[in-house]
């Protein structure tokens, strides 16, 4: 998600050029919004939906927050959570972003794509896209993974409701491969609504934290840590997974389905820079901003909008010292980044020498 953060860098260059050595963002912005943390769905792999909601931003904070960011040069809004249609003004939301030009997508388990709802997204002139997430073309391995039964249906009658409604708005599939799922990997467009594009990436999990969480009690974690660990993609089965995206890719060209490989196609780490965050950001529930969706701990959140203004939040500090941060981007999940590696990649030849941060070669 940084269509429009490239379509800006490509067409302005010299406009980028400036920004990045002025440490300043750019003027198109992207965000990732997770307006709730619940979520319906309590997957072996992800702990999201047992995270605090308390302090999280009314209706009326996010309307203002959106506002003063279309006057920033926001373009586009990924809504995701959690379970981002569990907020209770979620549509009144997404209609407001749409009211003010903003072109937004959505990323849901697919459980709330409900007649009435559907009806009322397929009103928005500025819906882009929806992506369910879907891990199995196996009903009973795809429910049983995110721990709701009945989920997989649910889905999928929502993606039929979204062909027929919304015929205009991308639909896209994300699945995330575990070692429950890696088996089935070869057969996920055998589903029963085919999606546009499909997107497949392997778990991502922080074994470390999880082992820092065994035996806590509290909140039942360490008992959800200790399950999400035997989802860990073993080698040989990474493979073997390979092998199976191979005759996947075969199929998705039969059926004009586009396809989507992260984070299985680059081998050793990103130690480049990365200008990600001067036009794409992820905000949370309780208004918390920070670089991007792998990079969500304390030390490198720059701001609040919950007490901050979004012109005084980008004309900062603690910004600029973030972006300074990821010049090179050195923190650990930096290094296992592919999300955004072509992108900063290709960025990388348009920056003039004089790079802010950089030992002997500092323009500040």
């Amino acid at each position: 998600m940084v269509e429009v953060v490239s379509e800006y860098i490509a067409q302005h260059p010299d406009q980028f050029r400036t920004a990045y050595h002025e440490l300043r963002p750019l003027g198109a912005l992207e965000l990732e919004v997770r307006l709730d943390w619940r979520c319906n769905a309590k997957c072996k792999f992800c702990g999201v939906w047992k995270y605090s909601r308390e302090g999280m931003l009314p209706v009326e904070r996010w309307r203002e927050v959106f506002t003063e960011l279309r006057a920033a040069g926001l373009a586009h809004v990924l809504f995701t959570g959690g379970e981002p249609m569990l907020y209770p003004h979620f549509l009144d939301l997404i209609e407001h972003v749409d009211g003010l030009g903003v072109t937004t997508a959505i990323i849901t388990n697919g459980s709330l794509l409900v007649e009435d709802r559907v009806t009322r997204l397929a009103a928005l002139s500025g819906l882009r896209q929806i992506t369910v997430s879907l891990d199995s073309p196996d009903p009973a391995v795809h429910d049983e993974v995110r721990k709701l039964r009945g989920l997989f249906a649910k889905a999928m009658r929502g993606m039929a409701l979204l062909r027929e409604r919304a015929p205009g708005v991308r639909l896209v599939v994300n699945t995330v491969v575990s070692k429950s799922t890696a088996d089935t990997v070869k057969d996920l467009l055998s589903l029963p609504v085919l999606p546009d594009h499909l997107r497949v990436f392997p778990v991502g999990l922080d074994i470390d934290w999880l082992n820092s969480l065994s035996g806590i009690e509290d909140n039942d974690w360490g008992s959800w840590a200790d399950e999400a660990k035997t989802e860990q993609l073993p080698a040989e089965s990474l493979a073997a997974v390979r092998g199976h995206l191979r005759q996947l890719a075969e199929r998705a060209r039969e059926l004009g389905v586009s396809l989507e490989v992260e984070r299985l196609r680059h081998d050793g780490p990103f130690n480049g820079d990365c200008v990600v965050p001067m036009g794409h950001f992820v905000v949370q529930p309780n208004g918390d901003v920070y670089p991007c969706c792998h990079v969500q701990d304390e030390p490198n959140r720059f701001g609040s909008l919950a007490t901050t203004s979004v012109a005084d939040l980008l004309g900062g500090q603690e910004y600029q010292d973030m972006l300074r941060r990821l010049r090179p981007a050195r923190l650990p999940s930096c290094g296992r980044c592919s999300r955004y590696r072509d992108f900063n990649e290709k960025a990388a030849g348009l920056v003039m020498v004089g790079m802010p941060g950089r030992a002997g070669n500092r323009d500040e």
